[in-house]
């Protein structure tokens, strides 16, 4: 018997920390899950609103996408050992800048550089890398206080308008009309990639799978409380990336992970999130495989299906299924990548 257990140790020891990948796998799995059924309703204006970015201010389950993404690719960033290598990073900066112009030149049918979901991830990657690898933990801290105390600054003297606001007027400056996935967005959601890249190293340094959830959980309420006293101040607005909503999204991932942190490390002998797991393996693989069939060949029969679902379902119900049956077909496609063994990262 003693023989036996100081086998299992090192087994058990392997287990554990393959649990903390398996929950950032559901993490990002859960984010890529939320972007394709958030992305691809049947209609927008019979989607549950939960399920649709508020028009201005406010913060719905829709707004917890974006954040939840940048939050796994920074605790990656965290947990990567190559991820201070410049080549891999100017690399995946390029393709996914690169296929970002090609989904947005595809759906509005025009050829030309633009902003865009991959291109913010890309831009807010590349600067909480050049963070971590030129700055102090310490200054790193201190810059993005820094930076999201002058954006509320500059908001404020702004003023929050859609069209005069500091984020539309910058983007008008340089780029040339205003985006919500912008330049100052790119800085703003920098922010939150570079939050996780803090966690992902303190998890590294937990003992077990039980403290890791707890100390992840700590940071989760304690982001989770700050962003709600700053929402006091400052409007909660995912299309100018206020402080707030930085804050708050990045709070509200943190507890997200903590959670599946739990599961997956509770007992060693469970499933995980298999199904999360699955879609978080090849997250940008399926995402850009469904926005590309969302705007090529299932837009011809979107509408007349949605108006068949609809006719027998109400109009929410009709949404709510073309949505999920695109979500269905982005996890058979992972689920197939997968068995096959075939992981596809930039």
């Amino acid at each position: 018997m003693p023989t036996a257990t100081l086998q299992r140790a090192p087994e058990r020891r392997a287990q554990q920390g393959s649990r903390r990948i398996e929950a950032l796998d559901a993490l990002r799995g859960l984010a890529i899950a939320l972007m394709i059924f958030v992305n691809n309703p049947g209609d927008h204006d019979a989607m549950p609103s939960q399920f649709v970015h508020a028009e201005w201010h406010g913060f719905r389950i829709a707004e917890l996408v974006f954040p939840l993404f940048l939050f796994s690719a920074g605790i990656s960033m965290g947990l990567s050992r190559r991820s201070g290598a410049a080549r891999p990073m100017l690399r995946r900066t390029a393709l996914l800048v690169a296929i970002g112009c090609v989904l947005v030149s595809v759906k509005y049918r025009h050829l030309a550089p633009s902003t865009g979901t991959l291109q913010l991830i890309a831009g807010a990657s590349l600067l909480a890398w050049m963070a971590r690898r030129w700055l102090s933990r310490r200054t790193q801290v201190i810059t993005a206080a820094v930076v999201l105390g002058g954006l509320w600054i500059g908001f404020t003297v702004t003023g929050w308008a859609p069209e005069t606001n500091l984020a539309a007027q910058v983007d008008r400056t340089l780029i040339g009309s205003p985006s919500d996935l912008g330049l100052l967005g790119i800085v703003s959601a920098s922010v939150i990639v570079l939050a996780g890249g803090w966690l992902g190293d303190l998890v590294l340094e937990a003992p077990t799978a039980m403290a890791r959830a707890a100390l992840t959980a700590r940071a989760g309420l304690a982001a989770t409380a700050l962003g709600l006293a700053l929402a006091m101040a400052v409007p909660l607005n995912k299309r100018i990336w206020t402080p707030s909503y930085v804050v708050l999204g990045t709070g509200l991932s943190c507890l997200v992970l903590a959670a599946f942190l739990w599961w997956c490390g509770r007992r060693l002998d469970n499933d995980g999130l298999p199904s999360l797991q699955t879609l978080g393996s090849n997250a940008i693989a399926v995402y850009v495989v469904t926005s590309l069939a969302a705007t090529t060949v299932l837009e011809p029969v979107q509408a007349p299906v949605f108006a068949a679902l609809a006719a027998v379902m109400t109009p929410a119900g009709a949404a709510i299924a073309w949505a999920g049956a695109m979500l269905l077909a982005g996890y058979g496609l992972c689920l197939v990548l997968q068995r096959r063994q075939i992981f596809i990262r930039l």
